[in-house]
């Protein structure tokens, strides 16, 4: 009885394996990679900083929430258009041959932050993964939230302050004008904590006096306001900003 047991268990293993297209001897079972990643930048051009890449394999909860980071946990550095090498890695799925979920983010103090996910079937070592992210100048973020701002503005000026359109093209003037302030205080936080600290202390240094000046003046545009919580929205909006730039 017992070898009848065993027989039968082995050919339930090779059922298994022929329908889960993959073999005992299939190395590429479970694993995910090499990843080659290569930035691109929509303005065309090549930044003095290095890009800073970090994956992370994610699983969503249940009715749509939040990922959970489960692996696959690297921090690259590298140039625009040249390809970031991303290692192979056996992720621990419930099934091994599924799609597996890596995000990436990119971070640069020049650069609006990308954040970037895609499904990767199981590799083989000697075939890598192309994977491109494109990512936009930070002033070319801003200056599209300003447009935002300023249509509304003009608007504004057409109708009457009592009017329901009036209410609502005061309502998309302010979150824009929310938006800046919040878009670049969250940039400067970003590059201070997460970008930074992956760096080798001689590009760290060089990156600080190089940007510090820039993000001053970025910090200083645009108000602090909060327009989600506060009925001084209006007011705050004509106003500097009360905390002062710490800088990098």
């Amino acid at each position: 009885m017992k070898k009848y047991l065993t027989f039968g268990h082995s050919f339930l293993c090779i059922i298994v394996l022929t329908l889960t297209g993959c073999s005992a001897f299939d190395k590429s079972f479970g694993f995910r990679g090499p990843i080659v990643v290569t930035i691109a930048t929509k303005d065309g051009k090549q930044p003095e900083a290095p890009f800073l890449i970090k994956s992370a394999h994610v699983e969503y909860g249940g009715h749509g929430g939040s990922g959970h980071r489960m692996g696959y946990l690297y921090e690259r550095i590298g140039d625009a258009n040249q390809p970031i090498l991303f290692p192979r890695e056996h992720l621990d799925l419930k099934y091994p041959n599924a799609y597996a979920l890596i995000h990436f983010e990119v971070y640069h103090p020049m650069y609006h932050i990308n954040y970037s996910s895609a499904g990767f079937a199981p590799s083989k070592a000697d075939d890598p993964i192309p994977f491109a992210v494109e990512v936009a100048p930070l002033e070319t973020v801003l200056a599209r939230i300003e447009k935002e701002a300023e249509r509304a503005s003009l608007a504004m000026e057409q109708l009457a302050p009592d009017s329901s359109e009036y209410y609502r093209q005061s309502s998309f003037f302010e979150e824009a004008r929310y938006s800046l302030g919040t878009l670049v205080s969250q940039h400067i936080y970003s590059i201070k904590t997460n970008y930074l600290p992956v760096l080798p202390k001689e590009i760290q240094k060089a990156v600080r006096e190089k940007y510090n000046p820039i993000f001053k003046e970025l910090y200083y545009r645009y108000p602090e306001t909060d327009c989600w919580n506060s009925v001084t929205c209006q007011e705050q909006i004509k106003k500097p900003r009360v905390y002062e730039y710490n800088g990098l």
